[in-house]
């Protein structure tokens, strides 16, 4: 999580600069009325605005943090939308809800098909149902006239977790368009819960849903993505790293035989990408970033020797460290002490590299694309340093001083 600044609020802030200025420059009026005063008190404040917009902008945009329609824009970013509440229902194919009579339909009905519109069931009767009685719609249906049973489809009244119902809670209903109606002889009964209802998704559920939604993309997606990348002509290793370009994104990272990457290759990766398919999830073929590291060294021979023996030594120990290098792979870490006494070990009948137990001279790295713009170097001060995930090690510039 990134760090924030901490808010200070102005009075605060006005002091820290008073307490500045006087330290730099001597001044020491900072009466309400005084010009500097004057200068100070409205930096003060913006200061601190600007500190409390940082922070109230990364809390909108966190979901740790965010609230109501800020974490509804968050999610829409992720793919997915708040949950509103839902209707509980039954259709007639779950053979939920049922009407039924001792006989038959037509012998309550004069011998004839009963046609039920909009009748209400509910867990009470219909005539003095109290506050706590929950009901049910049954929009159309038809009760065949030589059925005893038939199942309908149901829908609750209000929208919600209150409507849903267990089994044998539905046993009234205000339909009296039948023949035998004032006999009471249609009945009516859930044979199964109905427990589909729900309420709208509060912060609270939805944060969970998205801390869930991450997990789960990375579990399910990660082999997928690997599997389809790597089957690409060319390609030797991949990795995949979530939410490298924002949220919802996801960085795939290709390095050819070789430690080669070219745009065509990575156009095939994305392309088989498109194969996999998530919610809210843009899956983005990279080339896997180079580090290239540059070496100087002091060479000293054991004996004298020519030009020509010289040349020879240079381009073996070149190839020596560059196979050494190029073989620790995307994520590994280069640990220049134990390269420089692999390098001793393995030229010691001939040379002496380095002086004062230190082989390398000088040692830096740039980072860049494969084949493309690299970055200014940047000196390496330690004996040993750890790749990201989405680099590998090539060897760039070496400098050999034979001594």
């Amino acid at each position: 999580m990134p760090l924030l600044p901490s808010f200070v609020n102005p009075s605060t802030k006005l002091k820290l600069l008073r307490n500045n200025i006087q330290t730099d420059t001597a001044v020491t009026n900072f009466q309400s009325d005084s010009k500097m005063n004057a200068i100070i008190a409205p930096v003060a404040d913006e200061i601190s605005d600007a500190y409390r917009a940082v922070r109230l902008a990364f809390d909108a945009n966190s979901v740790s943090s965010a609230k109501r329609e800020d974490l509804d824009a968050v999610a829409a970013r992720m793919g997915i939308q708040r949950r509103t509440s839902s209707f509980a229902s039954a259709d007639s194919s779950e053979r939920i809800v049922a009407f039924y009579t001792a006989t038959t339909f037509g012998a309550i009905n004069g011998g004839a098909d009963i046609n039920l519109q909009n009748v209400v069931i509910s867990t009470q009767p219909i005539q003095g149902a109290g506050a706590n009685s929950i009901e049910y719609v049954v929009g159309s249906a038809t009760l065949p006239l030589g059925s005893s049973l038939a199942y309908v489809t149901v829908r609750a009244k209000y929208s919600g977790g209150q409507s849903n119902v267990g089994k044998g809670a539905l046993v009234n209903h205000d339909f009296t368009g039948y023949t035998d109606s004032s006999a009471g002889s249609l009945k009516v009964v859930n044979l199964h819960p109905i427990l589909n209802g729900s309420y709208a998704e509060d912060d609270q559920q939805l944060r969970f849903r998205l801390s869930r939604l991450n997990a789960s993309r990375k579990q399910i997606s990660d082999d997928r993505i690997f599997l389809n990348s790597i089957g690409v002509p060319g390609v030797n290793d991949v990795r995949v790293e979530h939410a490298y370009y924002g949220i919802g994104t996801v960085g795939v990272f290709v390095l050819g035989a070789e430690n080669q990457t070219n745009a065509t290759m990575v156009a095939q990766v994305q392309s088989q990408l498109s194969n996999i398919t998530a919610p809210g999830m843009q899956l983005r073929a990279t080339a896997a970033t180079e580090v290239a590291v540059d070496l100087e060294m002091d060479v000293f021979f054991n004996r004298p020797v020519n030009q020509n023996i010289k040349d020879r030594v240079s381009i073996r120990v070149r190839s020596y460290i560059r196979n050494l290098v190029r073989n620790i792979g995307l994520g590994g870490s280069l640990d220049f002490s134990s390269l420089a006494v692999m390098l001793r070990n393995e030229f010691s009948d001939i040379i002496t590299i380095g002086s004062n137990g230190n082989a390398f001279k000088k040692v830096f790295v740039r980072r860049g694309v494969s084949n493309g713009l690299m970055s200014q170097r940047e000196k390496v001060i330690a004996s040993s340093m750890s790749l990201e995930n989405y680099e590998y090690a090539n060897i760039g510039l070496i400098t050999i001083n034979f001594v």
